[in-house]
């Protein structure tokens, strides 16, 4: 994310991303629309002894379970699909099954309430609970190798306004990098304001570089992940 990335460069950055505010104007910026949609446009607030920089990584992750207990919904998020030119009950080959779970990762996503095919969708409601249990079902949904009318029907229950949301691929990346991954890229910014210093004079500013990113990456990241 750029603004983690921001804060490696110096002190006076590292003081802004800090900010509290900071971060709940990029909550509120971001997720605008998922916000008008479940949340009567209302930011929720961070639960007791988590910060909003904590809150926000949590909320990007875990808003579609806070969404469906306040209001009782059934809600999948699935990556735009492709017609695949397969017809209702069409038998399917174990190489269309292959290359469907490898096709090209979608750059945008849809948010559908599928509440009311809760009782008639094949395999009753367990599959439906499990795909909406997931933060995103497109790898299950492409599995299931649904045909063109299956895809057109899964468009008509799609929530106004969350049709075509952009994945962040950077945030999904940042979320899945171990404390050291993370360590090292902002130890790299951060070291390369003293290039031009000797060996002698990096050395230990290096070893606080990376003191002080473990610090940084525990306080933006750790809390929300676990």
């Amino acid at each position: 994310m750029a603004l983690l990335d921001f804060s490696c460069i110096c002190r006076s950055s590292c003081a802004v991303a800090q900010d509290e505010n900071v971060w709940r104007l990029l909550l509120l910026n971001e997720m605008q629309a998922i916000l008008q949609a479940f949340f009567g446009g209302i930011l929720p607030e961070p639960v007791e002894g988590r910060n909003w920089r904590q809150h926000y990584f949590h909320l990007r992750q875990h808003w579609k379970q806070l969404a469906q207990a306040r209001t009782g919904r059934l809600l999948v998020q699935v990556g735009a699909q492709q017609p695949s030119g397969r017809g209702p009950l069409q038998p399917v080959s174990f190489c269309s099954v292959w290359s469907a779970s490898n096709a090209a990762t979608p750059s945008t996503y849809g948010i559908y309430d599928v509440t009311a095919l809760k009782d008639v969708h094949p395999g009753a409601d367990l599959v439906l609970l499990q795909a909406a249990d997931l933060v995103d079902a497109t790898s299950m949904f492409d599995m299931a190798v649904h045909s063109d009318s299956a895809v057109r029907r899964l468009a008509l229950f799609a929530v106004p306004g969350l049709e075509a949301l952009s994945y962040d691929r950077e945030l999904e990346a940042l979320l899945r990098q171990t404390p050291l991954k993370w360590l090292r890229r902002c130890s790299r910014s951060t070291l390369k304001q003293f290039r031009r210093k000797s060996a002698f004079a990096v050395l230990p500013l290096a070893a606080a570089a990376w003191v002080c990113c473990t610090a940084q990456h525990r306080l933006f990241v750790g809390a929300a992940i676990t």
